[in-house]
């Protein structure tokens, strides 16, 4: 498997988590430093993380739908349908993998237009 398939399975495997409602599955694959990038805002760090999850993803009943992916000098960008009780509507996470740990998830909005 190569460093750019490992990168695709390892952002299923995330997805799959924050469907499960599993966030210390979800905490798990960033490292201790990791960080989310959300609305001008930085999560850094897992307790950070569980906190804006807690708010914003998981704990919001988020569930994430893939339309497309793809593997780019940034990292993996996956285009998302979302829905939670905070935000629903098109998306993207653009992830950051060091070996088998996330570094980095940026979210993005997607336009419309």
């Amino acid at each position: 498997m190569t460093q750019d398939e490992q990168a695709r399975q390892y952002t299923h495997d995330l997805l799959q988590a924050i469907n499960d409602k599993d966030t210390p599955r979800f905490l798990n694959f960033f490292t201790e430093t990791g960080a989310v990038e959300d609305d001008g805002r930085t999560f850094r760090g897992r307790d950070d993380i569980r906190r804006w999850s807690d708010d914003e993803l998981i704990g919001a009943g988020g569930q994430v739908t893939v339309t497309a992916e793809r593997v780019t000098s940034r990292g993996v960008e996956v285009d998302l349908d979302y829905t939670s009780s905070d935000y629903s509507g098109p998306t993207r996470f653009v992830l950051t993998w060091k070996g088998t740990e996330l570094t980095s998830l940026k979210v993005e909005d997607v336009g419309q237009g």
